[in-house]
């Protein structure tokens, strides 16, 4: 395969599978009438979400879409840095394409083989250096990634481990804290600086 095609129909195809993840994990939510905020002032206490697949699928889709996405904007980068190795890389056979990531090290290889959105973020802010930004997102989209990244590692398959008190309903409890900290620190400031225009 010929490098335009990867870059621009190959992985153009993922955008794709991206997208529709993004907008599933958001219509479980949005179409689940058992959210309930009690007022608009609601605390961790008052908001209350007791449909688990909504705050699952949630998850899982936002997971696996952000990293599929921040997978693709390495290889962009790594291909403007690199472009010969990612030639090799593109025409490897699937069974030795790992090896060929050898050159580009193991935090690289580990990034595009696993399943970790803040480490991803911080290989995409070393090849963007040359950028104005410091950083590829800002705080409060990183609480969200350390968000995903933490159902990910450890509640993406803990239905299948006997529960405890603490852990049963943590990805609903994950997903509210998740809503909790837009409103308070995303949706509340909007609101103020509009208010101000």
């Amino acid at each position: 395969m010929d490098i335009n095609s990867f870059f621009n129909w190959y992985l153009g195809r993922e955008l794709g599978v991206c997208g529709d993840l993004i907008y599933k994990g958001f219509e479980a939510i949005e179409n689940d009438d058992d959210i309930v905020l009690k007022d608009k002032e609601s605390t961790n206490d008052e908001l209350i979400d007791r449909i688990e697949s909504s705050a699952f699928i949630f998850f899982v889709n936002m997971c696996v879409s952000f990293e599929r996405l921040g997978k693709i904007i390495l290889l962009f980068q790594l291909n403007n840095e690199h472009p010969v190795e990612m030639l090799y890389f593109i025409n490897e056979k699937d069974d030795e394409r790992a090896k060929s990531f050898e050159f580009f090290g193991e935090e690289v290889t580990n990034a595009l083989y696993g399943h970790n959105n803040i480490k991803l973020i911080k290989l995409i802010d070393y090849y963007n250096s040359n950028s104005k930004e410091n950083s590829f997102i800002n705080e409060k989209e990183k609480y969200f990634f350390q968000k995903l990244d933490n159902f990910y590692k450890k509640f993406r398959y803990g239905r299948f481990n006997t529960p405890t008190n603490n852990d049963f309903n943590v990805d609903v409890k994950e997903l509210n804290e998740l809503y909790i900290y837009v409103i308070q620190n995303i949706m509340k400031k909007s609101k103020k600086r509009n208010k101000k225009r």
